[in-house]
C-alpha cells in the first residue's frame, strides 16, 4: 500500500490542514464482450482520512505513482465530490484504460 499525504489550502487562510491518502487496491479488469465490458482498465481504490474538526464537501487533487526508485509512473487527477466527515474516512473508487 501506498500512503501519501495532502493539504487543503480552504482549511483556514493560510493554515494547511492534512488529510491522508492510502491506496486500498489497485487491480487489472479485464474486458468481457459478452457482457458488454469492452475496455481493459485499472482500477484504483483510494481512501481520504481527514484529521479535521469540520466536514469537507469535495476533494480535488492529483495523486502520483512512483516507482521503488522514485522514478514516475503515472498522475491521476481525481475528484471527490460525495464529502468527507470529519475525523472520518472516505472512499474513491475509478479506474483507467489499460491496452
Amino acid at each position: 500500500m501506498t500512503t501519501a499525504s495532502v493539504t487543503r489550502a480552504a482549511a483556514g487562510r493560510g493554515s494547511a490542514a492534512a488529510i491522508s491518502v492510502t491506496m486500498g487496491s489497485k487491480k487489472y479488469h479485464e474486458m468481457n464482450d459478452r457482457t458488454g465490458d469492452v475496455g481493459n482498465r485499472i482500477d484504483f481504490v483510494f481512501v481520504f482520512q481527514s484529521a479535521l474538526e469540520k466536514d469537507v464537501r469535495a476533494l480535488k487533487g492529483t495523486v502520483v505513482i512512483k516507482d521503488l526508485f522514485d522514478q514516475l509512473i503515472m498522475r491521476l487527477t481525481l475528484s471527490h465530490e460525495a464529502g468527507l466527515p470529519a475525523g472520518g474516512k472516505a472512499e474513491w473508487r475509478g479506474g483507467i484504460k489499460y491496452n
